[in-house]
């Protein structure tokens, strides 16, 4: 399954849920979240492989505590530029020279990069994000 930012949207909601409530179900999950068995079933065990959560008596639980996930360090798990290889300086394509969308690409990561780097899992359960830090 391919992660694209509605994805990572989703995965958000799944996290902010369980950071809210501490311990939930997986049919807590998908009564509040409204999202398919299936994507919810690959999210889960995506952060149970990344260690962010843990699944003890059929309660989901995060392993950290919320302000310890950086959302920077949640977006690039799933590298939603990772088919635009003008980002990476280690991955240029051929015309890389002479492509405008380059230098627009690499400016639009940075200044993505830069403005998740400033929350945490903390922040978006708390609603910090909409007293624009």
């Amino acid at each position: 399954m391919v992660i694209g930012l509605k994805d990572i949207h989703d995965l958000l909601r799944i996290m902010i849920f369980i950071g809210y409530f501490k311990e939930v179900t997986f049919d807590e999950i998908m009564n509040y979240t409204h999202i398919n068995h299936q994507k919810i079933t690959y999210i889960l065990n995506q952060l149970i492989q990344n260690n962010d959560l843990s699944l003890l008596k059929n309660k989901y639980t995060l392993t950290r505590k919320p302000n310890q996930y950086l959302i920077v360090d949640i977006f690039n798990q799933f590298d939603i530029f990772r088919d635009i290889k003008c980002v990476y300086e280690d991955r240029k394509c051929d015309i890389y020279d002479d492509c405008s969308l380059c230098c627009f690409f690499k400016g639009l990561k940075e200044q993505f990069d830069e403005y998740i780097d400033l929350y945490t899992l903390d922040d978006l359960i708390r609603g910090t994000c909409l007293t624009n830090k």
